[in-house]
């Protein structure tokens, strides 16, 4: 997983383009934890997405979010 930081008016963002997904905060570690939260929540949204009502993207990150457990 890679994690990239960028400041943009006064604000942190750490984004993960492989996974689709950002978070931010006044603070770098405050977007670093913005990012750990929503990564949790979509990692456990897509485990219990049925593979058959998924299509494209959904089915890629689907796969990833299975990748780092």
């Amino acid at each position: 997983m890679t994690t990239v930081i960028n400041i943009h008016h006064d604000l942190y963002f750490a984004e993960d383009d492989n996974l689709a997904v950002c978070g931010y905060g006044e603070t770098r570690e405050e977007a670093v934890q913005d990012l750990n939260l929503h990564i949790k929540y979509f990692s456990q949204y897509y485990k219990k997405l049925d593979s058959g009502n998924a299509i494209g993207e959904a089915l890629r990150l689907k796969e990833s979010y299975k990748n780092l457990s």
